[in-house]
């Protein structure tokens, strides 16, 4: 195993361990269609390894909110979209939990960006992913309780 294999091996094991794949749905500009993109979200006291993460691929970092006074300061670097879909591609093949989810959301993610630019396309995105087999493959491994690793959130 070289030095980036094992770079990206430890990688992946931080986002097994610490972090979450998940597929956002978004809308901008209150335009009349929703958008899609992928995020990968790692969380963790170490605010240098975060940092370090951040400077190879981007994304960006937030402070958590303090659950009990006693908790330790926690962060977590956010990438999405493109970015995620890169940091994917390296370390995919090192994610033991999460590999499936890792492989949806690449595959999701490519259509998603083929979609977009394609506007002979009757039909709006959103409908093109719900319509997908990896969304419901998605889907069920989101509801099946051991695989609940992951978030789908709407934001603005």
């Amino acid at each position: 195993m070289n030095k980036n294999d094992l770079a990206n091996a430890y990688l992946a094991g931080f986002i097994d361990g610490e972090g979450n794949i998940g597929i956002d749905k978004y809308n901008r500009y209150n335009k009349p269609y929703d958008n899609y993109g992928i995020k990968v979200a790692i969380s963790n006291t170490n605010l240098v390894i975060l940092e370090r993460i951040k400077s190879q691929f981007g994304g960006y970092i937030f402070t958590l909110k303090q659950k009990k006074p006693s908790h330790q300061i926690c962060f977590q670097l956010t990438v999405r979209h493109r970015k995620a879909y890169n940091l994917l591609g390296f370390v995919c093949h090192h994610l033991i939990i999460k590999k499936e989810l890792a492989k949806v959301a690449m595959r999701m993610a490519k259509r998603i960006d083929e979609d977009r630019y394609d506007h002979k396309k009757p039909k709006s995105i959103a409908r093109q992913v719900k319509e997908t087999k990896d969304y419901e493959l998605w889907k069920s491994l989101m509801n099946n309780k051991s695989s609940r690793l992951t978030t789908v959130g709407r934001y603005r």
